[in-house]
């Protein structure tokens, strides 16, 4: 079972370098997999171009460990991260600020839509974080009825940004 496996996620993720894009959709994996999966895409020649993770049921530890590999190896950074309907809270988001904050992690795209479990305060860290990074991140997509829920969270959200015009990424998408 092993050998299947690192014949999945080292040879195949790891070693081709046509691949500029990997995918994993509407699966849920252990940790120990997405390590294996993590050693494999941090350990090419060069970065992809995206990593989509998406509708995986992942949650603060994942992104944690996805953070952890990208923190060793920030050079291995993809352009795109997509992590789209999964179970990530602001704890996820600060994971992400960090990255985002690092010189030589050179995201450009961040995606998050759909996740419900995402605050304004988490939106806002990725945001501000952002800011610093105008070199770097320019498209930053999250579902916005998912983080304003109330009158309250509306008029929160159009404080802070009003407030931080400059926080905003170049292309900030909102559903």
């Amino acid at each position: 079972h092993a050998a299947e496996e690192y014949l999945a996620y080292g040879i195949i993720f790891g070693e081709n370098p046509n691949l500029e894009t990997f995918l994993m959709s509407s699966c849920h994996v252990d940790l120990s997999v997405l390590r294996r999966v993590m050693t494999a895409l941090t350990s090419r020649c060069s970065p992809l171009d995206a990593i989509a993770m998406n509708d995986c049921k992942l949650d603060n530890k994942y992104v944690k460990e996805i953070a952890s590999f990208f923190k060793d190896k920030p050079e291995m950074a993809p352009k795109k991260l997509s992590l789209d309907n999964n179970r990530i809270t602001d704890v996820g988001c600060s994971f992400l600020f960090e990255l985002i904050c690092n010189n030589d992690c050179k995201f450009e795209e961040i995606s998050l839509r759909k996740i419900p479990r995402i605050g304004l305060h988490g939106i806002f860290s990725i945001v501000s974080a952002s800011a610093s990074r105008k070199d770097h991140l320019k498209k930053f997509c999250f579902t916005l009825r998912d983080v304003v829920r109330t009158d309250r969270d509306l008029r929160e959200f159009v404080e802070i940004f009003s407030a931080h015009p400059d926080y905003l990424p170049n292309d900030l998408k909102f559903e």
